[in-house]
């Protein structure tokens, strides 16, 4: 999974590497990104991420942002 953010620092959306190579060199990322995604905090307990991966049967990856992101 590759994480996108802007210049503020905000995770802004999410790719898979087979989803960026499929597309055209002339591509934009803010186009083909997902910005319907599922994130976890840095101070989650790992329980709660363990239970999250367990409920999805799409999340092989997760992006861990802090609280300001």
């Amino acid at each position: 999974m590759l994480c996108y953010g802007q210049k503020n620092g905000k995770l802004e959306g999410v790719l898979s590497l087979k989803e960026l190579i499929s597309k055209k060199d002339s591509a934009v990322i803010e186009d083909i990104m997902n910005t319907n995604f599922v994130s976890v905090n840095t101070h989650d307990d790992q329980e709660k991420v363990a239970d999250l991966f367990k409920k999805s049967t799409i999340f092989i990856v997760m992006p861990v942002v802090d609280h300001e992101k």
